[in-house]
Formats: C-alpha cells, structure tokens, sequence
C-alpha cells in the first residue's frame, strides 16, 4: 500500500479520497473494503492518518488539522 502523502519518521500519513460523488474507488465495494484493510493495518503499526476528500483539501481544512497534528507533542519520542 502507498499513502497520498506520508512522513514515515513521524508515522503520519494523509489519504485523499476522491471520488465520492462520483462513485470512485473509495465508495465502491473492493476499493472500500481495500481502504478499510490498509487504514487498520496503518493503525496496528502506529500510523497517525488523515483521511480527507478534495473538499476539504480545497478548502484548507486538510492543512489546520495536518498543522494539529504537527504541533502536538504525543508523536515525539523523547
């Protein structure tokens, strides 16, 4: 599996999801199923991701809670 954009270092990933009026991959049957399967995997590994749509990347709403998740502390390793 391949994230949109990752930072392995950090464990931090954002996964765009298009498509969602148009009856893309991410809303069919097999591609939802696959999305499912990677996101959990993701999560039994640590992984911090983001799942947005086009909407909220156009809007900016992607960046504030990307810039959230960078300003935490919980992600450091001391």
């Amino acid at each position: 599996w391949r994230f949109d954009y990752c930072w392995p270092e950090l464990k931090i990933a954002v996964e765009v999801h298009g498509g969602e009026h148009s009856n893309g991959r991410h809303t069919r049957g097999g591609g939802f199923t696959g999305d499912r399967e990677k996101m959990n995997e993701a999560a039994i590994y640590g992984w911090t991701v983001l799942e947005v749509t086009t909407a909220h990347v156009r809007s900016g709403q992607m960046r504030q809670w990307l810039d959230r998740i960078l300003s935490t502390k919980w992600w450091q390793h001391d």
